[in-house]
This record gives structure tokens, C-alpha cells and sequence, in this order.
């Protein structure tokens, strides 16, 4: 049985099953194995982990201890809850509608980032002058419906990962921020930030930087450089403006004062920057890395929502599940009617109901025509009953979106 348990509550011959935190935030080459002796059990207990997940078939118990079935009703129980609050952002468009424009916009920014951080990595002087009319095609984009955008953002290939994930920042941070109350003019030096936020990396050894596996301390030390890195290469050039700097200075720091470069606290980083450290960690485990296959959008939601009693702010985390959707697009899920359909859109007012693409039947023997299911017109007739992950079918639920 699977069990989460406090940190302080482990002992000797224990199983972790899961240790409850991204592959950034543990030395360890597994997230399952056996506590064997007291020098595990102290590796772990300083990491600065709340909670972990243990196994009691493979080891001890903790009698009192919730089970992972009690966890998932609880997290369950909590999505309704931000759904409830869903406030509608206003789509004027449809994604079939916005979707050939967003295609255009995500190809002409990536090409254009991916150059300059190649000028970046040449120790060039930066003109930023030039993303000034992509980030006004992205912000307009957004504005029409933000989940074309989001939705490519969520295709990347492993070998471009700095370059892609930088793009992806930049939308998810202004999506975010405009569900957030900020107006369309703060939107842009915002999505400048997060285009701009990994370019100290250009100054990071390309050896640690492409490293398939996990880095070092010392490794890990230099790669942590990029931010103050950023902050210079930015600083020197003609792009000053406050929101742009909070993204670069502080996507790494965390309100629990356990980040990086400054280990600032809640009180001590701005709104810009406790927003970018959540999106930059979405996008991160969302997206296959060299070392590591991306975890489901909505199992690091609920990851989220459990880290957010203490390395994210609750509110905050609430406020950017109802930006990308409890099921994001291109989630797998599988219905009450037994088929299984790709999330294709959000719902304007019921973040559990989104527009779906129906593709297979659950038992994958029974072939279905696929067709668009709006869940809301259904009254309820026909509903979400889990996520499923891509691998346990054998398809890329994007290539539906």
C-alpha cells in the first residue's frame, strides 16, 4: 500500500516510493528505493522534504499515515474547489480559429530566440529590439485565445529543450499574468522576461548544460550561475524594465528561502517573481528532457498543490491551475462513457468540463471516428473520470490538438 508520510517520520526499513518533489531538488539516481541505514535515512532528512510516499509492501509502515487513494480524493476534492472560483477569461476566438496564427507566432519566436542565444553564447551585444514585435504578436494571440499558444507550447524536442523552454515560459508567464488582472501593456515586458530568462545559460560550459544525467554539486553550482549570468547580460544592454529583471533575477527562488541565487523569502520576492518560479518549474517536468520522460500536466498540478504548503504560494498556485486548466490541452482522459478523448479546450466557465476530442474506445479494440465532445453541453450526462498517462497508451494525444 502506498502511504505519504512526513519527512521526520521515517526510519530504517522504510521503502520510498516516491520522494514528493521534482528530479531538481534530490541527489538521488532513483525516486524508489529502500531507506538500508541511517546514512540514507539522513541524506534525506536534509533536503529540506516535508513529505515523501513509502511503499508498505516493500518495508515498514506508518499505521496512521494517509494512503495514496485518501490523498488523490483529497486533491480531487481541492480542484473542485479552485474550479468553483473559475473565473471566465473572454475568448474571442475559437483554437481552430486562433490556431494557424499561433503557429506562425510560436515558429517565428523560436527562431528568433533561438539566434540570439547563439549570439549570447558568442559574447555579442544583445539587441532585444528585435522580440519588441513578437512579443506584441504573442501578447495579441493570448488575448484572442490563450490556448493555441499553450498548446504548442507543449510539443518540444529534447535536443532544442533551452531554446523551446524559454518560449514556453514567455506564453505560459503571460497566460498567467493575464489571469492574474494584468492589463495587455504589462503583458509584454513580462513575456520579454520569460523569453530572456534562461539566456545566462549561454555562459554555463555547454558540457554541463547538455549533460544527459544528473549534474554534480560542483556542476550543479556553475549551472546555477546563469541567473546572476542573465541579470548581467541583460543589465547591460538597453532593456531595463522591472518586470523583464524580476523574471531573470528570481524564476529560481521559492518562498520557502530555499531557492537560488539569493534565497529569498515570500516577503522578500515580488508577485512578477513567485509567478515565474511556477511556471518555470511546470514547464520543466512537463517536458522530455535527455535524462528524464515529462511527468502529466495534471499529476504536477497536483504535485503543486501539495508543494505549495510550502515552496509555492497556495493562492498563487490556484491562480495558475485555473490558467492552464485542471486538464490542460493535449491531457488524456478517460470518460464516463467509457471512451478515451484528448483535451482540445478550455472551458470559458467550467474548468472540469473542457471541449475534448474523442479518439478510442477504453478497451482500444473498438474503433471510434474521432469527434469534438463539449462537456459543458452535456449537462453533466458525460464526465471526466481520471487523467491518463501517454505511455500506458501508446500515443501522442498532441498530434490530436
Amino acid at each position: 500500500m502506498i502511504k505519504k508520510i512526513a519527512v521526520k517520520d521515517l526510519k530504517v526499513g522504510m521503502y520510498i516510493h516516491d520522494l514528493d518533489c521534482s528530479w531538481m531538488r534530490h541527489p538521488f539516481l532513483l525516486n524508489h528505493f529502500a531507506i538500508e541505514n541511517e546514512s540514507i535515512l539522513h541524506k534525506l532528512t536534509s533536503l529540506n522534504l516535508k513529505s515523501i510516499y513509502i511503499d508498505t509492501k516493500k518495508g515498514s509502515d506508518l499505521e496512521d499515515a494517509p494512503t495514496l487513494d485518501e490523498v488523490q480524493s483529497e486533491f480531487k476534492a481541492k480542484t473542485c474547489a479552485i474550479a468553483d472560483k473559475h473565473q471566465s477569461l473572454e475568448k474571442h476566438v475559437s483554437i481552430d480559429e486562433e490556431i494557424h496564427n499561433a503557429k506562425e507566432v510560436y515558429k517565428d519566436t523560436h527562431r528568433l530566440v533561438h539566434n540570439l542565444l547563439l549570439e549570447a553564447r558568442l559574447g555579442r551585444q544583445m539587441e532585444f529590439e528585435a522580440l519588441y514585435p513578437l512579443v506584441d504578436r504573442m501578447t495579441d494571440s493570448i488575448m484572442r485565445n490563450k490556448d493555441a499558444l499553450q498548446s504548442l507550447c507543449r510539443i518540444k524536442q529534447k535536443d532544442e529543450y533551452t531554446y523551446m523552454h524559454s518560449v514556453s515560459v514567455a506564453v505560459l508567464l503571460m497566460s498567467f499574468a493575464r489571469a492574474m488582472g494584468f492589463s495587455k501593456d504589462e503583458l509584454k515586458p513580462i513575456g520579454l522576461g520569460g523569453l530572456l530568462h534562461d539566456i545566462g545559460k549561454m555562459r554555463v560550459d555547454s558540457k554541463i548544460l547538455n549533460k544527459p544525467g544528473r549534474l554534480t554539486d560542483e556542476e550543479f553550482n556553475a549551472m546555477k550561475k546563469h541567473v546572476e549570468y542573465g541579470v548581467d547580460i541583460v543589465g547591460a544592454s538597453n532593456c531595463n524594465d522591472e518586470h523583464v529583471m524580476q523574471v531573470i533575477a528570481q524564476h529560481h527562488e521559492h518562498v520557502d528561502g530555499h531557492g537560488y541565487p539569493h534565497q529569498l523569502n515570500e516577503q522578500s520576492m515580488s508577485l512578477i517573481g513567485k509567478m515565474a518560479s511556477i511556471v518555470d518549474v511546470y514547464d520543466a517536468l512537463t517536458s522530455d528532457r535527455v535524462y528524464k520522460n515529462a511527468w502529466e500536466p495534471t499529476t504536477t498540478l497536483q504535485k503543486f498543490i501539495e508543494w505549495s504548503e510550502h515552496h509555492f504560494n497556495l493562492e498563487m498556485v490556484h491562480h495558475f491551475v485555473r490558467c492552464v486548466g485542471i486538464y490542460p490541452v493535449g491531457t488524456l482522459v478517460l470518460l464516463s462513457n467509457d471512451e478515451i478523448a484528448v483535451v482540445v479546450e478550455q472551458h470559458n466557465t467550467n474548468l472540469l468540463s473542457p471541449v475534448v476530442k474523442v479518439i478510442m474506445a477504453a478497451n482500444m479494440k473498438n474503433k471510434i471516428a474521432p469527434y469534438i465532445l463539449d462537456l459543458t453541453e452535456k449537462n453533466g450526462d458525460i464526465k471526466i473520470m481520471e487523467h491518463i498517462a501517454n505511455k500506458d497508451i501508446g500515443i501522442n494525444p498532441l498530434n490530436y490538438v
